[in-house]
């Protein structure tokens, strides 16, 4: 897999190897929450790992790459329970916990037999909780001004580094819907630990640039809500796709919320833009959109992929996904699809 996925300006699409291709992808999103290295707290440390759960996910995979994709989100340091080692003390990332690398390599491994790039959600808003939830505590350290540095130095650093030409690594996202944690955008201080947005600002400009100084990935932030694209899309960020999310509620019909029927151009964003989250199935449109419909909108309306929520089954009311539909879709358009794989 030495095709290179890059940005091209102007482009809506992001290309690979100097190809506009409209990426068929999905949220994979996990095999098993917090399964990237071990979880430190656990009696059993290693018993999420995925080098511990090889065929299942090679399974998966396979599944996937017969639906025609070319590309999964995947869930990396999640809440903070796994991969990363804290000092006791200051409670600031210290290193990565064993097994990590190793994770990573075996999912790459996979993904790369089957012809899948990955983007790695690096880290999920639920970091910032304020409860405790399955024995583990919250890490909200991490987006402190030294645990940012902290983070970038001693986890993220060593992990890009030795991963600094993976060519199966379409982009680093650095936190999946940091809106939830952001004290001016979804309100949720009641539940989280939140910040302002400046901070996460400076936050993505260091992950962002670290991630450019390293490798050849790109960068992007797994946006929650389309009335904020506009934020991620400042170019003193340095991202290089937006990304966003859509589940529209109809019982608050907040037309700002919604995004289907809307051209990604109507968006007047300068990155292209990925919908990396809808529902995959159960949609809460009035009447229900199908997920047939909802990747025919994004191919004829500019955006650059749709990646439904997700392959696995235990994550909520959207999942599985209608793999029917996708397969579908990748018959109709073999030019953006994995032919060869196809069921």
């Amino acid at each position: 897999m030495s095709a290179k996925v890059t940005t091209i300006p102007g482009q809506s699409l992001l290309a690979v190897d100097g190809v506009p291709t409209y990426l068929h992808g999905a949220n994979y999103a996990w095999n098993n929450y917090a399964e990237f290295g071990e979880v430190a707290t656990w009696q059993n440390p290693g018993a999420n790992r995925v080098f511990n759960h090889q065929p299942k996910i090679e399974t998966d995979f396979q599944q996937l790459a017969g639906q025609g994709l070319t590309a999964v989100r995947w869930f990396l340091f999640t809440d903070g329970r796994n991969g990363i080692q804290f000092d006791p003390t200051t409670k600031l990332p210290t290193g990565l916990t064993p097994g990590v690398l190793a994770d990573m390599d075996t999912a790459l491994a996979i993904a790369r037999t089957h012809g899948i790039r990955v983007i790695f959600s690096v880290l999920d808003f639920m970091v910032m909780r304020k409860d405790s939830t399955q024995g583990t505590r919250a890490h909200p350290e991490i987006l402190t001004a030294s645990g940012q540095q902290a983070f970038l130095q001693n986890v993220l650093g060593p992990v890009l580094a030795h991963y600094a030409h993976e060519d199966s690594i379409l982009a680093w996202e650095v936190m999946n819907e940091p809106e939830w944690v952001i004290s001016e955008f979804l309100n949720s201080a009641a539940q989280f630990v939140t910040l302002p947005f400046q901070n996460f600002a400076a936050f993505t400009k260091s992950f962002a640039n670290a991630v450019h100084q390293s490798t050849d990935a790109l960068v992007t932030v797994g946006g929650a809500d389309p009335r904020y694209i506009s934020e991620w899309d400042k170019i003193d960020l340095g991202l290089d796709f937006c990304q966003v999310h859509c589940y529209y509620n109809p019982q608050i019909h907040d037309p700002g919320q919604d995004l289907f029927g809307k051209t990604a151009a109507s968006y007047r964003v300068q990155h292209p833009l990925l919908i990396g989250e809808v529902p995959g199935n159960n949609d809460p449109h009035i009447p229900s959109i199908n997920l047939g419909s909802w990747l025919n909108f994004a191919f004829g309306n500019g955006y650059a992929g749709l990646w439904p929520w997700a392959l696995t089954v235990d994550g909520g009311p959207y999942t599985p996904y209608d793999s029917g539909s996708m397969l579908t879709f990748a018959r109709q358009h073999p030019e953006v699809s994995n032919p060869a794989a196809l069921q």
